[in-house]
């Protein structure tokens, strides 16, 4: 997420929004695939200054795989 925190900080830009990024994390049974959809957004202080960032973040794993299962089954047909 570095290039997208450095973009709302130093160029103030509205939301930076990026869907089904795949991650891969370690949910205590070993490693695994997962997506996730986050926004950042901007925190001005009174002035408009940009003093820190906001990031949404929703994870997408089921979603993607359940569109990733219609695709396969789209293809066999």
């Amino acid at each position: 997420l570095g290039p997208e925190y450095a973009r709302v900080l130093t160029d103030g830009v509205g939301v930076v929004r990026d869907d089904d990024q795949r991650y891969v994390v370690d949910r205590g049974d070993g490693p695994e695939e997962s997506w996730w959809t986050y926004a950042t957004s901007p925190i001005r202080d009174d002035d408009g200054r940009v003093v820190g960032c906001q990031t949404l973040v929703t994870e997408t794993t089921a979603r993607v795989g359940a569109r990733e299962a219609l695709r396969a089954r789209e293809e066999r047909y």
